[in-house]
């Protein structure tokens, strides 16, 4: 899993929205007004961010979809 102790304010943020936004939409949109509008980031925010948050995520066919997230799965199950 790529690291995350370097993001800026907000990144972190940003992931986790992206993810949720995944979660209950399956792909998402490659497109960075989209990614910045769900991440909750303006523009210039986005476009600095988007080389570390897109290493969270497989691209294709013009969207994201989230990397293996087996070790969320692993927590919540080992959680119940």
């Amino acid at each position: 899993m790529a690291e995350t102790s370097d993001f800026r304010p907000g990144e972190h943020a940003a992931l986790f929205l992206l993810l949720l936004y995944a979660q209950k939409h399956g792909l998402v949109p490659d497109d960075d007004a989209v990614l910045a509008r769900i991440g909750d980031m303006n523009m210039a925010d986005w476009l600095l961010a988007r080389s570390r948050l897109e290493l969270f995520f497989e691209q294709g066919g013009g969207h994201w979809k989230p990397a293996s997230l087996g070790w969320i799965r692993r927590t919540r199950d080992d959680e119940s």
